[in-house]
């Protein structure tokens, strides 16, 4: 029993506060299977493309940005999804994904600057024209790239995922 306890310690890793969560935008706390997608996540960020941070819990396959959510705390304040219509902004935030991709952080002196650019993606998002209607995984990878650098196999999960979803931006965009 002892020893079963002690491999599940060894798997286990702690995430602490990404940089956005000083500005209501980012995780709180993490923990994670070591390896693999499992984990949990306390965040304060928005949810389903809204401007609002609510405090919430997600449990389950992190990696997918899809995990099961369960609301802490949600202003009483509703708001409007907004569909991504604006074609100036989605190409915009497309430029600034593939920009972020581009710089990946190879070492943990590169994470500063790579925050700073991922939160300048989430002004564009939640800010500088409303809600967008983006995936909640998207907010996910923007708060990440510190566990993306511990664990490869969520990093490809993450990049490929942003991946994919900047390709269809691109398909949107000529619409």
């Amino acid at each position: 029993m002892a020893s079963g306890v002690k491999n599940a310690w060894k798997n286990i890793s702690f995430d602490g506060p990404s940089p956005g969560a000083a500005h209501a935008n980012g995780r709180l706390l993490g923990v994670r299977w070591k390896g693999g997608q499992w984990g949990a996540r306390l965040d304060l960020h928005p949810i389903n493309s809204g401007n609002i941070p609510i405090l919430h819990i997600n449990i389950g396959p992190l990696g997918r940005g899809e995990a099961n959510h369960i609301v802490l705390f949600d202003p009483p304040l509703v708001w409007k999804e907004r569909l991504m219509s604006n074609e100036k902004v989605v190409l915009k935030l497309r430029e600034a994904l593939l920009d972020l991709m581009e710089r990946e952080p190879g070492k943990k002196e590169d994470l500063p600057e790579w925050y700073e650019m991922a939160g300048n993606v989430k002004n564009l998002i939640s800010i500088e024209c409303g809600d967008l209607n983006v995936p909640h995984f998207l907010w996910h990878y923007l708060d990440d790239a510190d566990i993306r650098l511990k664990d490869a196999r969520y990093a490809g999960m993450q990049n490929a995922q942003i991946k994919e979803f900047i390709e269809n931006l691109k398909v949107t965009s000529k619409m």
